[in-house]
């Protein structure tokens, strides 16, 4: 993720892919999506839990708001129904996320506040900051 790039956020998961984790990335531009394979035998010992449900949403808000990374589940149908099977998808051209489940929308650049739908919580949002390395600048989110 580009510090610069404001409004640019991407949906990431892991998956197993051919015995080995493959992280999964996909920009709210609804065409560009990236697979990247765990394959180091150091990557390989190490764990990854992305949300509740293997799902973040991370991205620097286009209103001046700085960095954020949110659960890719609906916090009001996880509390309500413990349902994990209902990732959020992409809407209004990648500005807010849907819950397919009960239809909330949620604004990524503003909080994950509902937009539409019923009342309740807004998006759980992680600590997402940079950390600068020998190797480069790496993106460290967590709660």
């Amino acid at each position: 993720m580009n510090p610069s790039s404001l409004g640019i956020f991407a949906h990431v998961s892991s998956i197993p892919k051919n015995g080995l984790r493959c992280i999964v990335s996909e920009l709210n531009d609804g065409k560009t999506k990236e697979e990247e394979m765990i394959t180091t035998e150091k990557e390989m010992l190490q764990t990854c839990i992305l949300g509740c449900a293997n799902g973040i949403i991370i991205g620097n808000s286009s209103l001046g708001g700085g960095l954020y990374a949110f659960d890719a589940q609906c916090p009001n149908c996880v509390k309500k129904f413990n349902l994990f099977k209902y990732p959020l998808s992409w809407d209004n051209n990648g500005n807010w996320v849907k819950c397919r489940n009960c239809g909330r929308k949620y604004d990524i650049n503003n909080n994950g506040f509902i937009v539409e739908g019923d009342k309740g919580a807004h998006l759980f949002r992680y600590k997402a900051y940079y950390t600068s390395t020998a190797y480069g600048m790496i993106l460290n989110v967590h709660n």
